[in-house]
């Protein structure tokens, strides 16, 4: 072959490649991919939101972000890619959009609209790429809700539960009570109509003068409205105790807690402190776990029921000392109250509700907590046997396990508390008949 003959073969070969690559790579396809952080449902007064595009072969050339309203079509995002960056990010061409929606400036009214998302590619296909386009039918809220406080007198003991009943004029994505830091969820009440919603929330046994509530509902498009509400913290008086740590008493009850971690030092008075301190605070981080779900629903009626021919052995936030050869070895705050009956005495359910948990919890060993709805829950501790499973309905009155020594407990007995939305309040207060009807029933009777 001479070489003119294998020039032309050259130049063919070349034009036949270059051909092959200018349909294979310049004339693809493949539409570009959006990704969407979340579904967008709602636009407020300032809506960020968070979305991806690629496209792996060409690279990615424009993108665009339009709302339609009506007629009207206005573009909130834009951005033209140079033709030298399509090869970036390792050849993927890829984009990370942060947009932030400001109706107002957009020119947008409250109501429902469409956000349509477009992003094109570098392809010559059709001369005009290939796109890839979504839609999302959103509302346009740039108004909080509007909080009508329907429950006027708010007395609150240090350490008792106080229900505050409120209106709003539209569905929250979150609503409730602020109680210093600790947020108590709002839940609707049933025979209150459209809108009406309690909240019932815990003060502090330990509440500073300082303390702050506030009654907050925030809607789908992050609108907030925040308002205070009248609150009177009434003064409490919560006795003292002194807790002689025996020998015998740590031969007996140590083992128990080494046997389920092999950590624990082997010397019995610290393994007994890291036990009493340590594991006190994660079985509580435990039970404020369970407690985070409460069935929408009141599932309690009247006043809560206290075990049987029982006497009350130690009152809710007694402050406690530990004493260990007679020096002070630890502090603590008791957060229920000690039923003393009969070993093995049957333990009834003080209210109506679901087993949220039944199983062993540390320093309370066997324990059940009962959820009773709308954030209130009862748990019931150092039980030597259980006679219901998680999830199972229970009536006010039956049987939930035996009393018993297991845990930390120095005897037999069953130690009982309340807890609103995970936090412990006086059990004595939900006892009463009184207490019910005065601090809850005749804020319900209000519609």
């Amino acid at each position: 072959m001479n070489l003119k003959k294998m020039f032309v073969l050259l130049i063919l070969i070349f034009c036949i490649g270059a051909g092959a690559w200018f349909l294979v790579v310049r004339m693809e396809r493949e539409a570009p991919t959006l990704t969407f952080e979340e579904e967008l449902k709602y636009i407020g007064k300032s809506t960020e939101w968070k979305f991806s595009a690629r496209d792996r072969k060409s690279g990615l050339r424009q993108l665009r972000v339009w709302v339609r309203q009506g007629p009207e079509m206005v573009v909130a995002f834009a951005e033209d890619l140079p033709a030298s960056d399509w090869r970036a990010r390792g050849g993927e061409g890829s984009r990370e959009v942060s947009l932030t929606f400001d109706p107002r400036a957009l020119g947008l009214a409250e109501g429902p609209a469409t956000v349509i998302v477009a992003a094109q590619d570098n392809s010559l296909w059709r001369f005009k790429g290939n796109s890839t386009f979504r839609e999302f039918p959103v509302v346009i809220d740039m108004l909080p809700p509007r909080i009508d406080l329907l429950s006027t007198t708010h007395n609150v003991k240090k350490g008792g539960t106080g229900l505050v009943v409120f209106r709003l004029n539209e569905e929250p994505e979150s609503a409730g009570v602020e109680v210093g830091a600790v947020f108590f969820p709002a839940y609707p009440e049933e025979g209150g109509g459209d809108g009406v919603y309690v909240v019932y929330f815990a003060v502090p046994h330990d509440a500073e003068k300082s303390l702050k509530f506030s009654l907050t509902a925030r809607d789908g498009a992050g609108n907030e409205m925040r308002r205070t509400f009248p609150t009177r913290v009434l003064g409490a008086k919560f006795p003292r105790d002194t807790i002689r740590v025996s020998d015998g008493f740590l031969e007996r009850k140590v083992p128990e807690f080494q046997s389920m971690d092999s950590s624990l030092d082997t010397n019995l008075l610290k393994a007994y402190l890291t036990v009493n301190r340590e594991w006190r605070q994660k079985n509580h981080d435990r039970i404020r776990e369970v407690c985070a779900a409460s069935s929408p629903r009141r599932l309690w009626s009247g006043a809560f029921m206290q075990m049987k021919n029982t006497k009350n052995m130690s009152a809710y936030a007694v402050r406690r000392t530990y004493l260990y050869n007679g020096k002070v070895v630890d502090k603590q705050v008791h957060l229920g109250l000690d039923l003393a009956s009969t070993a093995g005495a049957p333990v009834p359910a003080g209210n109506g509700g679901v087993v949220a948990f039944a199983d062993q919890l540390g320093i309370y060993g066997q324990t059940v907590i009962l959820d009773h709805g709308q954030g209130l829950f009862s748990l019931y501790s150092h039980l030597s046997g259980l006679a219901v499973a998680t999830g199972e309905q229970v009536e006010r009155g039956q049987e939930v396990g035996f009393s018993g020594q297991t845990g930390m407990a120095g005897g037999d007995h069953l130690h009982f508390s309340l807890l609103v939305s995970g936090e412990f309040v006086n059990p004595i207060e939900w006892l009463d008949d009184h207490w019910i009807a005065d601090n809850i029933d005749n804020k319900l009777s209000l519609f």
